[in-house]
C-alpha cells in the first residue's frame, strides 16, 4: 500500500520543495531521504531469517527466480497488479503535463491537487478493509478490475474537454481500484509460495517497477496536450486486466 500511495503524496512535498529551493531541491531532497532510511534500515532493521547453507548463492537465487517464473497464476496475478500500478504511474506522469504546462495550476497548486486522486486510493483501501471479511480475494480482485475500468471508461467519455474536474473524479475512481486490485493480487500472488515468499515478493515487487518504468516513459513521449492519450491507455491497461482476472483460479 505504501508503495501505491507515496507517488500520490509525493507531489504535495515536491511541490513546496520546488517553490522554495527550484526544482533542484528536490534531487537533495531525494539524496538525503535515501540517505536517512538507508541508515536507519542498517540500524534497526536486523536479518531475522536463518537462511540454509548456500541458500543466499547466486545460482539458487536464480533457481527460485525461475521457479517462480513458471508459475501460471502467479504471472497473471503479476500482471493484473502491473497494470493496474502502470496505470497509475502513467496518470503521474502525465498529470504535471495536462494541470501544469494545460492548465496552469502551480506546482504547489498541482501537489494540493493530486490529494484527489490520492482520496480515491484511500476510499478503495478502506473499502477493501472492510469488504475483507466478508468477500474472498476472488471477488475483490473482480472488484478492483471493475474500478479500473469504470474510471478509465470516464475519463474517455469527459476527454472530450480538458478541464480539472474531468481529470481528477475519473482518475479517483482509477486509484481506487488500483487500491483494491494491487492490495488482493498481491496478497494472492504471496499465498502461492510460501517456502520463498521473500523472493516471491522481491520479484513480484521488483517486475512491477521495472515494467511500469518502461510504460510510463512510454506514454511521457507521447504528444499530451489533452487527457485523451491517458485516457485510452489507461482503457486499455483495465480491458487488459478484466480479461486477465477471468484466468486466475486464486
Amino acid at each position: 500500500m505504501s508503495v501505491t500511495i507515496t507517488p500520490l503524496l509525493a507531489p504535495v512535498i515536491g511541490g513546496h520543495v520546488q517553490d522554495w529551493f527550484s526544482w533542484r531541491g528536490n534531487f537533495v531532497l531525494i539524496l538525503l531521504y535515501g540517505a536517512v532510511v538507508g541508515v536507519l534500515a542498517w540500524r534497526f532493521l536486523p536479518e531475522t531469517h536463518c537462511p540454509k547453507a548456500g541458500q543466499f548463492s547466486i545460482g539458487h537465487m536464480l533457481g527460485v527466480y525461475r521457479h517462480v517464473l513458471q508459475h501460471r497464476q502467479w504471472l497473471l496475478l503479476l500482471c493484473i497488479a502491473l497494470l493496474a500500478f502502470s496505470g497509475e504511474m502513467a496518470y503521474n506522469v502525465s498529470a504535471p503535463f495536462l494541470l501544469q504546462d494545460q492548465l496552469h495550476w502551480t506546482p504547489v497548486q498541482y501537489g494540493y491537487l493530486i490529494l484527489v486522486t490520492l482520496g480515491g486510493f484511500f476510499i478503495g483501501a478502506f473499502l477493501n478493509s472492510k469488504l475483507v471479511n466478508h468477500l474472498d480475494r476472488r471477488m475483490l480482485l473482480t472488484l478492483g478490475v471493475l474500478l479500473l475500468l469504470l474510471g478509465s471508461l470516464l475519463l474517455v467519455v469527459f476527454s472530450s474537454q480538458l478541464s480539472t474536474l474531468r481529470i481528477l473524479l475519473p482518475t479517483a475512481v482509477f486509484m481506487a481500484g488500483v487500491a483494491v486490485t494491487t492490495t488482493n493480487a498481491g496478497a494472492s500472488a504471496s499465498l502461492l509460495f510460501q517456502e520463498n515468499i521473500g523472493a516471491a515478493a522481491a520479484l513480484y515487487m521488483g517486475l512491477m517497477l521495472l515494467v511500469s518504468g518502461v510504460l510510463s516513459a512510454l506514454v511521457v513521449s507521447m504528444r499530451i496536450h489533452t487527457q485523451q492519450p491517458l485516457a485510452y491507455t489507461l482503457l486499455a491497461f483495465a480491458i487488459v486486466a478484466v480479461v486477465l482476472r477471468f484466468f486466475t483460479k486464486e
